[in-house]
Parts: C-alpha cells; sequence; structure tokens
C-alpha cells in the first residue's frame, strides 16, 4: 500500500511544480498584469501605515469652481493671471510650476480712460513680464508620447514636404502609384491634416534662418504659388500657427538637456512624437520647463511616469521632477548635479546629501524604455485631502487662486484710492490752500500707490486746513456754489472718503498678504486647473478622476520628501513564485484535504501581508505580487484537484460495481456520505408505486423460458424511465417493481414525477406490444398503484445483511391499490393524498370509497388518466360521468346513480368501472345496505 501512497504523493507533486513552472511563465509574459496592476492599486491604497508624512514645501493653487465662478469662465486674460503670479512672487514663492498652455497669442484689449482715449492692454507681455520678476517658474510642454504616424500619413507628409501647396487629389493620384486600395481617397483625407501640419512644421524648420523671418518671407519661401491678397488663406494661417509653434519650441528647447554620452549604453528612453509649448515669448521668460503627458496603463490607470523624455534630440524632464529639482536647488540640465543611470537618477543639492530616485525599464507599446518612475501615491481616495485636513475640514496645501487674486484685487482698488487721494491733494493745495509748491512736490516724487502710510499725515493736514472752507461751502444751498466751490467740495469729499476707506482696506491687504506669505513662502507652487469638467484629469491607483496637477504634486513630494518606491530585480519574483508554488504543493500532496487549505491560506495571506507591510509599507520595495499568489492558488487547487480525480477514480470504479445491483441513486448517496455506517430509519413522506404486468402468466405459459428476456427488455425499459423521473428502484416483484420518490434529494414534485413515470411507462409498454403482436403473441397490461404517505425509509435487516427499503401502511396501501385495477378494470390506481398533490396539472377519474381487506377505515381512490393539457373530450366526459356516479352512489341515491349509468354511450356503459356501479346500485336497492358509507369493500388482498 505504502508504494502506491508514495506514487500518488510524487504524482501530486510533480503536478504542482509543473503548475508553478507554468505560472512563472504566464507572469513573464504579462498574462498576470491585469492581476498585478489590480493589487498594486490595493497596495497603494492600503497599505501606508509606514509612510512617511508629506512634505510641507508644495502647496497647490488651484483654478477650481469657487475661482471660475468669481473670475468667470475660462481662459481668463493672461493680465489677470500676471497679476495673480505676482502676488504669489511677492509671497515668497520658492518655485512656481505653471501647468498652463499658452499656444496661441491673446489680443489686445483696450481699456477706456478719464480723457475719452483708450489705454492698449498687451496681455502677453504684461504674462511674459510677470514670468521674469517670478524668476524661477517651470514653463509647461505636452508632447505626445507613444503614438506614432501610420504609415500612409508618413507617406502624404513627406509629399507635401516636397510642395504645400500640393493638391489633394495630386497627392492621391501619386499614392496610387503604389497603393491600389479602393478607399485611397477617404484614408487620405482623414489624415490630410495632421499630415500637412507635420510637413508644414518640418519645412519651417528645415528652412535656415526661420527665427527671424517674417510671415511675408516665410511665405514666398515656402508658398510661393499662394496669392498674398487672398484673405485668410487656409494655407497662410497654417503656416502662421507652424511658424509660432516652431519658435516655441526652439525657445523651449533652450530650457531643455543635451542628451549624456552614457545614455547611449542605457535602454532608450520615450520618444515624443508631437508637442505643444507656450509661445516663444514666454518660453524666453521662463527659467525651466518640463512635460505634463502621461502614459497610462493599457488599462487606463497612471502607475508609473518617465521622468525624461527624448524630444527632437533633446531630453525634457517631466514637470514635477523639474518642480523638485529647482526647489532643491538643482540644475536638471546640468550633468554634474543631476546624473542619469540605467536604474536612477542622482540629484546632488550644493548643502545636502545626494538624493538617489529609483527608475526602471518597462515594456510599453514600443519596446522597453527606460527611465520610468513609480508615482509614490498617498493619502486616500479623496485627492483633495491627500495632505491632510484643518480643523474646519479644509484641505491642507490647496488654497483657490481667488486667494492671490482677491489680494491683488484690494491692493488695487487700495492703490487707486492712493492715486485719487494724490489727485485730490493737489488740487486742494493748488486751488484753494494757496500751496502750489507742495502740489507740484507731490507731482515730482509721488508716494508709492500702495503706500497709505506715505499720505495719511499729509491728508489729514490738508483735511484740517480745508476744513472751515468746507463747512462754509455746506452750509450754502447748491445753487449758491460756484463752479471753483463745487470742485473744491469734491476734492474735499474724496479725500476724506479716501482717509476713511483706506486704512481698513489697507489692513485687508496686509491681512491678506500675511495669510499668503504664511502659505507660500519658500514653498514650491502648483497651479492649475481642478475645476469640475476640467479635461486634465487622469485615473490613477487611487482616484479615478484625479487632476494633472495633483499627480506633479505627489511626484515632486517623493523626491522632497524622500518616499519613493523601488522595484525589487527581475530575478526576485519569480524565485518567490517557485518557493510560495512549491510550498502549496507540498502542503497539498502531504496533508489532508482540510490542512491543506488552511496551509495554502496562511502561504498566501502570509505572502500577501509580509509583501503589502514590510516590502511594499515599510521598505517601499515593489515586488511581484500576482505571481506567488497565483502560484499558491492555483497550486493547492490543481493538486488538490489532482487528489479528487484520483480518488473520484478509484470512487467511480467501486460505484459502478455495485449499480450493477442496487440502484445508482443509492449508491451515490452511500458514496457522498461516507461516514454513514447504516441508513439509519426515519420516518418521511414518499410517493410509493408498485406496478405489474397483466397478462404476463399467459404469455409464459406460451413462451416458457423464453419469456425471460420479454420480461428482461421489459425491466430493461422501464428503469431507465423510473430514474429519468427521480424515481428509486427499491425491488423486482417477479413482472412487478417496486419504486418511490422523494427517499435521498428533497423532491416537491414527488407526486407529479411518479404519476409522469408512470404515464411514459404505459407508452413504452405500447412499443414492446406491438412487436409481440407482430410475432402473434398475446399482449401485455400495466397496472400501478400509487400512494403517498409518511413511511419507514432505511436499512431494515442485521447489519451483515440489511437491506434499505421503504415500510408503512402507505407502502401496503399502495401494493393494494395495484390490485385493485382489476376489479375496477383500471389500470393507475392512487390514494387522497397523491390525488391531492398533482390534480393541478393531471385528469384524474374518482372511483370511490375503497376499504381493502384487513383496513376498517376507507380511503378516496383516483384513477390516473392523462395530464390535463393532453385530455381529450371522451376522457373529460368520462372524468366528468365517474364523478357523478362516485357523488350519487356515496350519497346513497343508488336510484339516480343507477340512472346516469344506464343513460352512459354504449361505449362507456359497457366499462368495468360503470357496470360495476350499476350493479351495486341494484343490489342496494333491493337490498338496502346497513351503515353504509358510500365504501366499496374489497375482499382479496
Amino acid at each position: 500500500m505504502k508504494p502506491v501512497r508514495f506514487k500518488r504523493l510524487g504524482r501530486t507533486a510533480l503536478f504542482g511544480a509543473i503548475i508553478t513552472c507554468l505560472v512563472i511563465i504566464a507572469d513573464n509574459r504579462g498574462w498576470l498584469a491585469p492581476m498585478e496592476r489590480l493589487l498594486y492599486d490595493a497596495r497603494a491604497l492600503s497599505c501606508q501605515f509606514f509612510s512617511p508624512p508629506a512634505t510641507d514645501r508644495i502647496v497647490h493653487v488651484d483654478i477650481d469652481d469657487a475661482a471660475l465662478e468669481a473670475n468667470g469662465a475660462w481662459p481668463w486674460p493672461r493680465s489677470v493671471l500676471a497679476s495673480i503670479i505676482d502676488e504669489i512672487t511677492n509671497a515668497g514663492a520658492s518655485v512656481i510650476l505653471l501647468d498652463i498652455f499658452f499656444p496661441e497669442p491673446q489680443p489686445p484689449t483696450y481699456n477706456p480712460l478719464p480723457d475719452a482715449t483708450f489705454e492698449q492692454v498687451e496681455h502677453d507681455a504684461i504674462l511674459a513680464d510677470s514670468f521674469r520678476r517670478t524668476d524661477r517658474l517651470v514653463l509647461p510642454m505636452s508632447l505626445t508620447m507613444g503614438e506614432t504616424a501610420s504609415p500612409l500619413e508618413q507617406a502624404v507628409s513627406e509629399l507635401l514636404r516636397e510642395d504645400l501647396e500640393a493638391e489633394q487629389s495630386l497627392v492621391v493620384q501619386r499614392l496610387r502609384r503604389t497603393d491600389a486600395r479602393a478607399d485611397l481617397a477617404v484614408e487620405v483625407e482623414r489624415v490630410w491634416t495632421r499630415a500637412r501640419e507635420r510637413a508644414a512644421y518640418e519645412r519651417i524648420v528645415d528652412l535656415s534662418g526661420y527665427e527671424t523671418m517674417d510671415l511675408a518671407d516665410l511665405r514666398r519661401a515656402l508658398l510661393p504659388r499662394t496669392d498674398p491678397s487672398i484673405s485668410g488663406s487656409p494655407l497662410i494661417r497654417l503656416l502662421q500657427r507652424q511658424h509660432r509653434k516652431a519658435l516655441a519650441n526652439r525657445a523651449v528647447a533652450a530650457l531643455s538637456r543635451q542628451p549624456d554620452p552614457s545614455l547611449a549604453a542605457m535602454s532608450p528612453l520615450m520618444a515624443a512624437t508631437g508637442e505643444q509649448a507656450s509661445l516663444a515669448e514666454f518660453a524666453a521668460a521662463a527659467r525651466y520647463c518640463g512635460f505634463v503627458d502621461y502614459l497610462p496603463f493599457s488599462d487606463g490607470v497612471l502607475r508609473s511616469v518617465p521622468l525624461w523624455v527624448e524630444h527632437r534630440g533633446r531630453l525634457v524632464p517631466q514637470a514635477g521632477f523639474a518642480l523638485a529639482c529647482a526647489t532643491l536647488g538643482v540644475d536638471a540640465n546640468d550633468p554634474r548635479q543631476v546624473s542619469l543611470a540605467e536604474n536612477q537618477i542622482v540629484l546632488r543639492p550644493a548643502s545636502a546629501e545626494p538624493i538617489v530616485v529609483p527608475v526602471s525599464v518597462v515594456r510599453t507599446r514600443l519596446g522597453r524604455r527606460g527611465m520610468f518612475f513609480d508615482v509614490p501615491w498617498f493619502g486616500g481616495r479623496r485627492w483633495e485631502s491627500m495632505y491632510g485636513s484643518d480643523e474646519q475640514g479644509r484641505a491642507k496645501r490647496h488654497i483657490s487662486i481667488n486667494a492671490p487674486r482677491e489680494l491683488w484685487l484690494k491692493r488695487q482698488r487700495a492703490a487707486r484710492n492712493n492715486l485719487a487721494a494724490d489727485e485730490a491733494a493737489t488740487a486742494l493745495l493748488r486751488g484753494f490752500l494757496g500751496d502750489p509748491e507742495a502740489a507740484a512736490e507731490i507731482e515730482r516724487q509721488p508716494a508709492p500707490a500702495d503706500d497709505y502710510a506715505a499720505r495719511a499725515s499729509r491728508i489729514e493736514h490738508i483735511l484740517n486746513e480745508a476744513a472751515a472752507f468746507y463747512d462754509g461751502y455746506k452750509a450754502l444751498a447748491p445753487g449758491e456754489l460756484e463752479e471753483d466751490d463745487r470742485r473744491f467740495v469734491s476734492a474735499y469729499e474724496a479725500l476724506s472718503q479716501v482717509r476713511k476707506s483706506t486704512p481698513a482696506l489697507m489692513r485687508e491687504v496686509e491681512s491678506l498678504s500675511g495669510d499668503l506669505r504664511r502659505e507660500l513662502r519658500g514653498k514650491a507652487v502648483i497651479i492649475g486647473m481642478v475645476a469640475t469638467g476640467s479635461m486634465d484629469v487622469v485615473n490613477t491607483s487611487l482616484h479615478p478622476r484625479c487632476p494633472g496637477p495633483v499627480v506633479h504634486g505627489v511626484i515632486a513630494n517623493g523626491l522632497l520628501s524622500g518616499h519613493v518606491w523601488r522595484r525589487a530585480p527581475a530575478w526576485v519574483t519569480p524565485l518567490a513564485t517557485l518557493t510560495f508554488g512549491l510550498l502549496a504543493t507540498a502542503a497539498t500532496a502531504f496533508l489532508p484535504p482540510w490542512r491543506a487549505l488552511a496551509s495554502a491560506g496562511v502561504l498566501g495571506g502570509g505572502y500577501l501581508l509580509m509583501n503589502g507591510l514590510v516590502l511594499f509599507d515599510y521598505g517601499d520595495i515593489i515586488l511581484g505580487i500576482a505571481g506567488p499568489a497565483t502560484a499558491v492558488a492555483l497550486s493547492w487547487a490543481g493538486c488538490t484537484l489532482f487528489r479528487f480525480i484520483a480518488e473520484a477514480a478509484e470512487r467511480t470504479r467501486i460505484t459502478s460495481r455495485f449499480q450493477c445491483y442496487v440502484d445508482p441513486a443509492l449508491v451515490e448517496y452511500v458514496v457522498d456520505n461516507p461516514d454513514l455506517v447504516r441508513l439509519e430509519a426515519h420516518r418521511q413522506e414518499l410517493t410509493v408505486v408498485f406496478v405489474d404486468l397483466a397478462g404476463f402468466t399467459s404469455l409464459s405459459e406460451v413462451l416458457r423460458e423464453e419469456a425471460v428476456p420479454i420480461l428482461s427488455e421489459f425491466m430493461g425499459t422501464m428503469v431507465p424511465i423510473i430514474r429519468r423521473h427521480r424515481g428509486y428502484v427499491n425491488k423486482f416483484l417477479g413482472d412487478g417493481i417496486m419504486f418511490f420518490f422523494n427517499a435521498f434529494r428533497p423532491n416537491p414534485r414527488h407526486a407529479a414525477d411518479a404519476a409522469e413515470a408512470v404515464l411514459e411507462m404505459r407508452q413504452a409498454l405500447e412499443v414492446l406490444n406491438q412487436r409481440l403482436r407482430q410475432q402473434a403473441l398475446p399482449t401485455l397490461s400495466m397496472r400501478a398503484g400509487i400512494n403517498t404517505g409518511d413511511v419507514i425509509l432505511g436499512d431494515a435487516g442485521p447489519p451483515e445483511a440489511s437491506d434499505f427499503t421503504a415500510l408503512g401502511d402507505a407502502v401496503n396501501f399502495a401494493a393494494r391499490l395495484e390490485s385493485a385495477n382489476k376489479p375496477f378494470g383500471t389500470s393507475v390506481l392512487m390514494g387522497q393524498r397523491t390525488a391531492n398533490l398533482i390534480r393541478e396539472e393531471f385528469l384524474l377519474s374518482p372511483i370511490g370509497r375503497l376499504q381493502v381487506a384487513g383496513k376498517r377505515e376507507w380511503v378516496e381512490v383516483f384513477e390516473l388518466i392523462v395530464p390535463v393539457q393532453q385530455a381529450s373530450d371522451l376522457q373529460v366526459f368520462y372524468s366528468r360521468m365517474a364523478a357523478k356516479i362516485v357523488e350519487a352512489y356515496q350519497a346513497g341515491k343508488f336510484e339516480q346513480c343507477l340512472s346516469i349509468c344506464e343513460s352512459l354511450p354504449p361505449e362507456l356503459r359497457e366499462l368495468k368501472l360503470f357496470s360495476s356501479y350499476a350493479s351495486w346500485c341494484r343490489q342496494h336497492i333491493k337490498s338496502p345496505p346497513v351503515d353504509f358509507a358510500g365504501q366499496i369493500t374489497l375482499v382479496d388482498k
């Protein structure tokens, strides 16, 4: 026995090892990537117990819903943004990342002046000046990554580079020389716009001196056949746009990095196939640049980003990385301060230890690409509260852009008040107080517009000096004042209003300015759109819709706080998969099933906890989790299944042997319940059926021993029918069968199943009779008794020779019903309980109150005819007449009963059932019965 057992264990262990190796292969080929991503996201969300606190050096200035409601729909005038950036700069922000693009110039606007002229507002120039004042501003750049132009688009672009003015039909004609597809014109139409933009851009960049060319020179060089007098020419507008784009990209390139010679030995970086930059004047005014695009995984979730991307021969950093470098005082474009390697980036701040940033090589649609950084997410499901909340529930490190905007508006209001005060003071000094030299001094050396303190004493002095004049003028009626008097009153009241309102306004400015300084001094500021409906959102491991500026902040936070995730070496995950898969295999092979399951659960759960809490959370190490977890689960499941199959094969062999002797239902029940030594007797409701062949004795007298095959055929036909209707064949009684329903599995339709089985058996018997007729042999008929009731079900007899059977009055009565068919001339009789259960589905005919031999009580008995939906009119009429006859007989109305019997059609009147009732009625009319209850007593069993 032991060799067999060890052989089975060895096969199980080998099977588990094969499963483990297959899991390693599947994981290596990326087939477990969806599961790995889900578990990655689960770790990022749930495993943050040991994560360090977020840095306090980053603040988000959000363009939120409140800002849009207060300042109008986006985009705002760029002069408004300039004022906001100036306030942020004045508040002491160390670096500003402006996650907003300005690819097109903004037309100037004109503000009316008091002298009926207009002041031209050059919004772009104002914003560029603000950038220069900021000095440490990171300008965003949009790069298209991972997408390449189709071969057709490239071909169209090449043809257009030769001639930008070529018609679309001519390009299609040239392409047909090598491309014969029927829908070529439609496909060219689809890529035409992109191909022409690409061709125009490349022609401009190839053109020497394009930086200093104006539009006319550019048109003459690239569009010689285009009439310059055509207003709004699409080609000229295209040239103008692409010229601006080329200038912008050239200016941004000056902010990017030259490739290092050491990069040649590394995995290639992601290459940008398209770009969008802000206007050249903005790039020239900025200090740094960074791309703000993301490359989500195939499921649309952002988990890692490239920190450097190649763009037209230059290296562009990610915006959050550029922000962190600027905050640390590191020049990202200087190889001595930021060195790049295959698996790490090293930052070398001047006054701190080097910072090692782990990066990895990942598999993308374009192959393996380097410099990818796993975004170290923190916080919960709400990005607004990633940095925590204050006592009022407001998100920390997030302020609305309304704050600097409101400060600037109040500062401008105070400045306008101060200038109005200067104008009123000058008017009063020169015209009424007789001090023109003081008025000239104010005009020669005006105080700063926002400095009320420098004006306060002068305003107070002038108002005191002019108070007597003002009181005198105010005492006069309005019609008595001269024009000069009215100007005096107006100037005095204006100066008085300034003295009244401006100090409070300046206190508000100082308060708001102090609040902003406390929030922003020395901080890296990220300005970006977070309002509802913003298109700049990404799906991350924590947030289904996370604003892009927030992601930049998470990346910068990781670098500034040192909370970065490192990927374990590539060989560690397969080793872990092999180890845990083999451990699960050993547990399943050598332990009982429940212990094996517990062991697999401990292995899988332990690995999940170790990976999530110890390695990922505490150690900041990313190690594959799907492979080992899958290996444990599949090794346990596969080996368990292998063991069960082997045991099932053995059970099937034993079962097939015993099914030759007993009903398969009993065998299956015993196999499913191996702990049962005996099937203990218990009370249960069953539907019991006895069937018997009428006429088989005559047939056996004719055929003798040759009748046995016919009986075997009968049994072989009927037994499958019984089992198909969930019946249990209990005994073969010569040419009869005892079977019952509802024995092993609960069956609420046990009575209906019994009726259906008997009716189908009767139909099958007719097929057998047809063959007997063809052989000129006597035919057979079948009688059946069906009864439902509580019986004693279980093993009967000694343990060494027990028999599973049903005992009780209900069983005996079913047998009596089978034999009662003979005196009534029926074929299927059933008791009251059975009839109650199936009368909605089957057509039944009442037989009467039957009192069998040996019983004092009578029972209502019914004949089973056919299913209700199959009943013919004659059968329905038969049932109805039987009901009337039985009702009259049981009521003692013998003359009425006899009359009904005699009125029946001849084919019914001659039936044994009705002729018997007619005979009994005549007898009772002649000799009325005593203690009659409508019963029919059968003397024979």
